[in-house]
């Protein structure tokens, strides 16, 4: 395959939001902006301190049956997790209650994208 159709390929991006398709055509200088950005928001999760969440995204299928990306690790469904109780999950938000360390609960609401941190002496 020549080198201009590959570009031409690996620079033409198809995703599904609300059930409608959505193209974007991507310069190459986009592109690797693009993959460079993604790789600092992925790098910035992995080092967030303890004192740091971020939820990343729901899938949600029912109240039995989802998938919660917290500080980039999924918590499911059915599962228990040490430092997490998750008490309700909907398509919009997560209610949890959260244990960093002993005796230190956080009851927080998160949408996806937001961040909640305690104070920095906590």
């Amino acid at each position: 395959m020549d080198t201009l159709l590959k570009i031409i390929i690996t620079s033409f991006v198809c995703f599904v939001a609300y059930g409608s398709d959505i193209c974007l055509m991507l310069s190459p200088t986009d592109e690797v902006a693009l993959k460079e950005a993604y790789k600092e928001a992925q790098n910035f999760l992995k080092t967030t301190n303890l004192n740091t969440l971020h939820l990343g995204g729901i899938i949600y299928h029912n109240q039995d049956s989802w998938t919660v990306w917290v500080n980039g690790q999924p918590l499911q469904a059915g599962h228990r997790y040490d430092s997490f109780r998750v008490l309700k999950v909907t398509p919009d938000f997560v209610e949890m209650i959260w244990i960093p360390k002993a005796n230190d609960l956080h009851q927080i609401l998160l949408r996806p994208n937001e961040v909640y941190r305690t104070r920095a002496s906590d």
